[in-house]
């Protein structure tokens, strides 16, 4: 589910962060000043749904048996 209070912050250099269960998941907007993911990884499997336009500054792994919905957002990883 989808966090309702609280903040997401992503931005620390080792910081990996997984949306890995088995079917449908949110991927929430870090609210970091520089608002992005440093690694985002992608698997378990099912349909996992952009909130907002992010980045990803290092790793980004989409696992094949879990898609991305870009919910006419935007996932960068340059």
């Amino acid at each position: 589910a989808t966090m309702t209070i609280g903040k997401l912050y992503c931005n620390q250099a080792t910081n990996t962060f997984n949306y890995d269960l088995s079917g449908g998941q949110d991927i929430t907007v870090p609210s970091d000043p520089t608002s992005g993911y440093q690694n985002l990884t992608l698997s378990g499997s099912g349909i996992k749904k952009l909130l907002g336009s992010v980045s990803v500054k290092n790793n980004y792994t989409l696992n094949p048996l879990a898609t991305l919905n870009s919910n006419g957002f935007s996932l960068t990883n340059p």
